[in-house]
């Protein structure tokens, strides 16, 4: 909560307030690589306008380890081909931790 804060004030101060920020927590928790501790993840959308925003929000993203989506709101396939992908690397992701967690609870 407090990275998710900290990222917000980073992204408010760096736009200069010109941006929408929306966050969600998800619903179930993934386990941290790291650690293998546990951690709620959040999903985030920033709405801007121009480049040199992007490049700052970028490099913000960037520091705090956040993954990156373009998304292209005025073009339905492109969001519908966005969400593909997404769901898709999720399920890897998934196969590749269950995985990892059986070999080495051997």
């Amino acid at each position: 909560k407090d990275k998710l804060d900290l990222f917000e004030r980073l992204v408010y101060r760096a736009t200069r307030g010109n941006m929408f920020l929306k966050h969600q927590a998800c619903e179930e928790e993934f386990p941290d690589p790291a650690t293998d501790k546990m951690v709620v993840k959040h999903i985030f959308v920033i709405f801007f306008g121009g480049q040199r925003a992007h490049d700052k929000i970028k490099k913000i993203c960037e520091s705090m380890t956040a993954t990156l989506y373009p998304y292209n709101i005025n073009n339905q396939q492109e969001v519908l081909d966005t969400r593909t992908k997404v769901t898709e690397t999720i399920e890897d992701l998934g196969v590749t931790l269950r995985a990892t967690k059986d070999v080495r609870d051997e």
